[in-house]
């Protein structure tokens, strides 16, 4: 009689570590440290005017917006996935302390930063890249606060229309992909406007 074999020992439990409190604590430092080392990077190789430099990091932060609501909208409320997966259970406990693989999204960036550099100049390559970076890091904060914080955010009028427009999102799954800006929800036609009466509600 043949016994079935034994699956081989994970030496790296990926979903583990996504639903790992020590991981998301650990990500929302490294994220900045990674930006911050980007930055320094293309500050030393930038040969350009200060002003250009500063453009292209802006240009990097305000591409971040047009990421964000790509991956939320086509990759965590898109096809069956780990992320997916990981999303979905976000949604069933919004506080739960969830977060992409430690370094996953530091390695992306290197990435994009190396490819870019064979194309383009290394320092501007490296603003560029710090600047997406730094809007992945704002989106993630202001994420952590809208769960977790939410009495910070209502002392500021734009930042409170985001939690409301968040909330939303948590009831209907199927709109307001934009977590740090309505911009691109409002641009495809998913946006849903908060009304007065959503602030009652929970996400």
């Amino acid at each position: 009689m043949r016994f079935p074999r034994p699956a081989p020992p994970r030496l790296f439990d990926i979903e583990r570590l996504i639903y790992s409190a020590a991981n998301y604590r650990f990500m929302l430092v490294a994220d900045v440290m990674g930006a911050a080392l980007l930055m320094a990077v293309g500050a030393l190789r930038f040969r350009g005017p200060l002003v250009l430099g500063i453009a292209i990091v802006a240009s990097g932060f305000l591409a971040w917006g047009g990421v964000e609501y790509a991956l939320h909208r086509w990759v965590l409320h898109g096809r069956p996935s780990i992320a997916a997966r990981a999303h979905a259970r976000h949604h069933a406990d919004p506080g739960a302390p969830i977060s992409s693989p430690a370094l996953m999204s530091s390695a992306l960036a290197a990435a994009a930063y190396f490819t870019l550099s064979t194309l383009f100049d290394a320092g501007a390559s490296a603003l560029a890249v710090s600047g997406v970076y730094a809007g992945y890091n704002y989106y993630a904060l202001l994420h952590h606060l809208l769960h977790g914080r939410r009495a910070l955010l209502e002392r500021v009028p734009s930042l409170a229309r985001l939690e409301e427009s968040h909330r939303i999102h948590h009831r209907r799954v199927a709109v307001n992909f934009g977590v740090s800006s309505t911009l691109w929800d409002r641009l495809m036609g998913s946006y849903q406007p908060t009304r007065p009466s959503t602030r009652r509600g929970t996400a």
